[in-house]
């Protein structure tokens, strides 16, 4: 029993010697132009976390790949639906697989870089991320679970108890984070909050990409006689702008550079115009998914433009907390 109240306290006190800037090189490391964490500084916590967190993933995803490859061997949705448009590509099943998959791997980045980079609010996005997922897993059950296949109820079980296993863990690990941004920014109160304001804003970009790709992902799939050539071209087009955007943003923050927060300010329009237009062209086109099998993927496209135009208003609140602190003595604090 002394035995483990002298490993806790050796513990403790090692954490705020890290805080105090006693020998900082015990608690972080600079890998690149980042400031991370020391892989001996883990807590058990999260060691526990980043396992659960991957073990999840990888098993969700196979599972994943194995409903793909069930979806194309399943000839009969082409004989009954497809009518030779696309084969089994036209199956929502392929669709909602794709689109698991593209959120499983920021889910990865996410569960990574937020823990190895204290980016605590990236934890929380992490957590929307895998309750997204299980809602999705679970109304994929009730539309076509009483068809029958083992796999759907085994992938429902697993994720009804991990999924809510890994939200708990990442929001206990949320709150343990705090000791990478004390280490190098210090005390001061005002720094820390202007730091913080700069780690949501970014926290929203990433978001905010997440939510653009899984649309794109979604109407890529979809067959021509649903959606339109010219909406996907344009997505793709506007998906690489929202990658171009998102960099500016993340660079003005750590630069300070005003003639990038122009170039974001002005570039915001196409980001409002990407969601605009995807709603407006479900709400035109929304007749070629009232099949019972498709609905559920217009019903997704509103919900992802929704959350993106939410998310923009929320981007560009923070944008202007961010430049009114531009000179307040942080850029020479901080790396990326």
């Amino acid at each position: 029993m002394q035995g483990d109240s002298s490993s806790i306290a050796d513990d403790v006190s090692g954490e705020y010697a890290a805080i105090l800037g006693i020998k900082p090189e015990k608690y972080q490391t600079k890998v690149l132009l980042f400031q991370v964490r020391n892989v001996k500084r883990l807590h058990w916590l999260e060691w526990m976390f980043l396992l659960l967190a991957l073990f999840s993933i990888m098993g969700t995803l196979g599972l994943t790949i194995q409903r793909i490859v069930h979806t194309k061997s399943n000839s009969r949705y082409l004989t009954e639906h497809c009518h030779g448009c696309c084969g089994w590509k036209c199956d929502p099943d392929f669709t909602f697989a794709i689109l698991l998959i593209v959120n499983l791997v920021f889910c990865t980045v996410y569960a990574i870089d937020g823990l190895f980079r204290e980016q605590k609010y990236e934890m929380l996005t992490y957590t929307g991320g895998v309750l997204v997922i299980v809602v999705y897993v679970i109304s994929n059950y009730i539309d076509h679970g009483r068809n029958g296949e083992d796999i759907r109820l085994v992938r429902l079980i697993l994720l009804c108890v991990f999924g809510p296993l890994n939200m708990i863990f990442a929001v206990m690990v949320f709150y343990r984070m705090g000791f990478l941004e004390l280490n190098f920014i210090g005390a001061n109160i005002t720094h820390l909050r202007i730091y913080r304001t700069g780690v949501e804003f970014c926290t929203w970009l990433k978001f905010n990409f997440q939510i653009a790709v899984s649309c794109l992902a979604i109407v890529l799939c979809r067959p021509n006689s649903e959606v339109s050539v010219s909406l996907k071209v344009i997505l793709s087009v506007g998906v690489a702008l929202v990658a171009l955007w998102t960099i500016i943003g993340w660079m003005l923050v750590y630069k300070e550079n005003v003639l990038l927060a122009v170039v974001f300010i002005l570039m915001s329009s196409i980001e409002a115009a990407f969601y605009i237009y995807l709603l407006v062209e479900t709400g035109i086109r929304h007749d070629k998914f009232k099949k019972n099998e498709t609905v559920f993927v217009a019903s997704v496209l509103y919900i992802g433009g929704s959350l993106g135009i939410i998310n923009f208003a929320l981007i560009i609140i923070w944008f202007f907390r961010i430049i009114v602190n531009f000179g307040a003595g942080m850029k020479e604090k901080i790396l990326p």
